[in-house]
């Protein structure tokens, strides 16, 4: 229910910016913000949860950056990234090590979520989407953390080839790192 109600909060403040005003977006976003935040209390796991948290941030970051609020942009799309950071790491899935490395557990009482290896880490479980991924390679891209940016891009492509909005974000980023004289190799 919280994070129903949440979503209607984020729908009223759509509708006010639309209309203007923004005061009374904020105090909507604001709302949705305390709803989702209590469903997470529930429901630590529930992947739109963590979108609608990471967007709100987002959008508070790209108005304060366009109001040229430099650091209240950063604050906001650093709380976008740690958003889609917990999203994708699942800090709250986490299960003891020794239970992991018991292979009849992870087979039995621990086979309702996967676990793999990744990059080299020891087993773990993460909620890993090229959506997910690129809304946190967004974040970073906000925060000028283009070579962070172009990692979670090329993990998103790599989950979903196809995935455009990835592609399209990607060829962004090496413009604008080209155009401000940056490598990012």
């Amino acid at each position: 229910m919280h994070h129903q109600v949440g979503n209607l909060h984020v729908r009223r403040a759509e509708w006010a910016l639309s209309q203007g005003r923004v005061e009374e977006a904020d105090l909507y976003y604001r709302k949705a913000l305390t709803r989702f935040y209590m469903y997470e209390a529930i429901d630590p796991v529930f992947a739109p949860n963590y979108f609608r948290i990471g967007q709100i941030y987002m959008i508070w970051g790209q108005r304060a950056q366009q109001q040229g609020r430099k650091d209240e942009a950063r604050a906001n799309f650093t709380k976008a990234a740690e958003t889609y950071e917990a999203l994708i790491n699942a800090p709250k899935c986490a299960v003891d090590r020794r239970l992991l490395d018991k292979d009849f557990l992870r087979k039995s009482i621990l086979s309702y979520q996967e676990y793999v290896k990744v990059d080299g880490e020891p087993l773990t479980h993460k909620h890993e989407s090229a959506d997910a991924y690129t809304n946190l390679a967004n974040s970073y891209f906000m925060l000028e953390r283009w070579k962070d940016a172009e990692k979670a891009y090329q993990r998103a492509l790599a989950l979903d080839p196809g995935y455009a909005q990835a592609k399209t974000n990607l060829a962004v980023l090496y413009q604008r790192a080209r155009a401000a004289g940056r490598s990012l190799k």
